[in-house]
């Protein structure tokens, strides 16, 4: 099991795995703070972290969806090219 942990690290699939989580920790918590200190409760904070995560896999989702559907013509509406 250990060598299997390991391999995965070493992986592509793995680093950036890991360099995401490593670079999304901080920023979601310098987004909490700056919720915070312009007014949100901790409470509120939390909740509005959560919404915009609910927000990103919902939009991931409808993109995944219309990739699908639309094909090689979806690259033209998301990235203006």
């Amino acid at each position: 099991p250990d060598a299997s942990v390991i391999s995965l690290l070493k992986s592509r699939g793995g680093l950036a795995t890991l360099s995401i989580l490593f670079h999304e920790i901080p920023h979601e918590l310098g987004d909490f703070a700056i919720l915070v200190k312009n007014g949100y409760s901790k409470q509120q904070a939390i909740l509005a972290q959560f919404g915009t995560a609910l927000a990103a896999m919902a939009g991931t989702v409808v993109g995944i969806l219309l990739e699908g559907f639309a094909g090689d013509a979806l690259i033209y509406v998301t990235a203006g090219g």
